[in-house]
């Protein structure tokens, strides 16, 4: 199944490129959409794969590419090929995809050091160390920024205020006098902007709120105290 990111990355990068760049990123998201998953039987074979295409990268330009790369994932503009055009088109590609798997896996802790070295065993040693080193440097502007784009789609509570008011009839019932207390939340998400959620509650319910509210703060504490 295709990821919704590399989608999504791949429809920008179609739409800020040259005719020739354009073909040489179709090759290369195509190879990885349609090909890889039958022609491999695991997504560590496809990760393989994809790693080997930074053979194709001077070794001398490697440390700079993993630095572009790094950039490009913490809000960077997109990685150039103009910058390595020692590297043909489509494997170039293939490597930025790549690249980004390795330092996402490594930086989180989804892979292991040793397995890391293991991917990137084609490009010896001596430049395998210095590309871990580069990501370790870097570790926490990454994790910064893979955070950040986990939580575009997250709901972010800005503020919240509330009112109480005397319902002293409705549709249903004509002689109500029943208080009732309505809460705004005031959201905000990256993607949708600004909202606000209207809820009105009984006392019960306000009541059933705060205790669970005062459990969740103890929840809290008792996770910072354990840090």
């Amino acid at each position: 199944m295709k990821s919704n990111s590399n989608v999504r990355h791949y429809q920008y990068l179609l739409t800020n490129s040259s005719r020739t760049e354009v073909e040489a990123r179709k090759n290369a998201f195509g190879y990885l959409f349609t090909s890889a998953p039958s022609s491999f039987t695991s997504a560590a074979e496809m990760e393989d794969a994809g790693s080997s295409s930074l053979t194709f990268l001077p070794s001398q330009d490697l440390i700079k590419f993993v630095h572009h790369v790094i950039d490009s994932m913490c809000g960077g503009t997109s990685v150039s090929h103009k910058e390595f055009e020692g590297c043909p088109l489509d494997k170039f590609w293939l490597a930025v995809q790549s690249a980004k798997s390795i330092i996402k896996d490594l930086s989180t802790g989804k892979s292991s050091r040793d397995e890391i070295l293991e991917i990137l065993k084609p490009l010896g040693q001596e430049t395998t160390e210095k590309i871990l080193s580069a990501v370790s440097v870097r570790e926490d502007e990454i994790k910064k920024a893979l955070i950040q784009e986990s939580l575009k789609d997250t709901i972010h509570l800005k503020d919240f205020d509330w009112n109480v008011r005397l319902a002293v009839a409705s549709d249903k019932v004509l002689d109500l006098n029943e208080s009732i207390m309505t809460l705004h939340l005031h959201t905000l998400n990256a993607d949708k902007g600004n909202n606000t959620l209207t809820v009105e509650m009984s006392p019960d319910q306000v009541d059933r709120l705060i205790e669970q509210l005062k459990g969740a703060r103890e929840k809290l504490a008792h996770v910072s105290n354990a840090r």
